[in-house]
This record gives structure tokens, sequence and C-alpha cells, in this order.
């Protein structure tokens, strides 16, 4: 079998990514569980529809970074439509963008979709058997 480096350095890179991707969604996670036990739950009848669908978008992006623990694509589009949809509501609402850490939040899903793109062809992205 002939493989090149460049081909040892894609998968290597693809595999590195992955394993950040992995770490990143599980502190994410334990982020936001740490928030809700912290502060505890929201009362969902007192916050105004707005806070109510921009909290559950955050647990979506949370979500989504532990479930490219197994499923890299999906984890990957859950964090990342959950950001994004989270974003479009701050905007449309507030008339500017989130500021802070936000975009940090969006890494496990950067991870997970960069792994997957340089998964070997046909192969699909390596998960956790």
């Amino acid at each position: 079998m002939n493989t090149s480096w460049a081909s040892v350095a894609i998968t290597r890179v693809g595999l590195l990514s992955l394993w950040l991707g992995r770490v990143l969604g599980v502190l994410l996670a334990l982020m936001y569980l740490a928030f809700l036990i912290g502060e505890g739950p929201p009362n969902l009848l007192r916050q105004t529809t707005t806070q109510n669908l921009q909290f559950a978008m955050f647990a979506v992006c949370a979500v989504g970074g532990l479930m490219g623990l197994r499923w890299p694509i999906a984890g990957a589009l859950l964090n990342l439509g959950g950001l994004a949809v989270f974003y479009a509501i701050e905007h449309t609402v507030s008339g500017h963008w989130p500021r802070g850490a936000f975009p940090l939040f969006a890494l496990p899903g950067a991870c997970y979709l960069l792994a997957s793109l340089l998964s070997a062809p046909g192969h699909g992205p390596r998960t956790v058997s």
C-alpha cells in the first residue's frame, strides 16, 4: 500500500479535529449544565418567547456538541444550526449580533465538520465503536 505523506497528514489532521471537537463538545455541554445548576433552570412562564427560544437554541447547540461524539456530521449540524438560529434571533430582536465568547461555541461543530471533510473517502468520519 503506497500512501503519500500528504494523505497521512490529512488523516492525522482529521483525527485531531475529531478529538478536539469531542473535547470541546463535552466542555460546552458541561458549561451549559453548570449554568443550569448554578443559576437554576429558568422559569419558562416568566420569560419572553424570545428568551425561551434563545435558551432552547443554546441547548440544541450543546446537544449537538455531545451528539458529535458518536455522529460527527449530525453533531456539527445541530451545533452550528442551533448557534446560527440563536444569532438570528438576537440580531432580529436587538439589531446587533451577540458579543463576547459566543463564536467559541461554534468550535465543536466546526471541528466535527472538518473531521468529516478530511476523513477517508467512502469511509465516513471515524466514530467510537
